[in-house]
């Protein structure tokens, strides 16, 4: 039986559903996002821990700023409209952007 995720390990999943839906990112986008998702991921263990539902929203709200600085317009309302999915890995992740005939992962 594995343990509980750790926060390296929680932000490296946000980003590899990033990579998953977009058809992959460049350098930039990446350690962008994935600096981005180990604040979070620091920012929600402390909401979760001390109850702060302020904290929370915060953290959602910077994540949100980053990555639509990362992001094109498409994919960021993408993102938008399955946030929980690509934030926690939860509700299925309707609309990601994978190219026609290419399974996710590829290139």
């Amino acid at each position: 039986m594995q343990g509980e995720r750790t926060p390296t390990k929680e932000a490296s999943a946000i980003v590899t559903r990033f990579e998953q839906a977009f058809g992959g990112l460049n350098n930039g986008q990446r350690d962008a996002i994935r600096q981005g998702a180990e604040t979070y991921v620091r920012d929600r263990t402390t909401a979760q821990q001390t109850n702060n539902a302020q904290l929370l929203a915060g953290a959602i709200a910077q994540f949100d700023n980053l990555v639509k600085q990362q992001l094109t317009a498409e994919q960021f309302a993408t993102y938008q409209n399955n946030r929980d999915f690509y934030l926690n890995g939860r509700g299925g992740g309707q609309g990601r952007l994978v190219k026609p005939g290419m399974r996710r992962g590829q290139r």
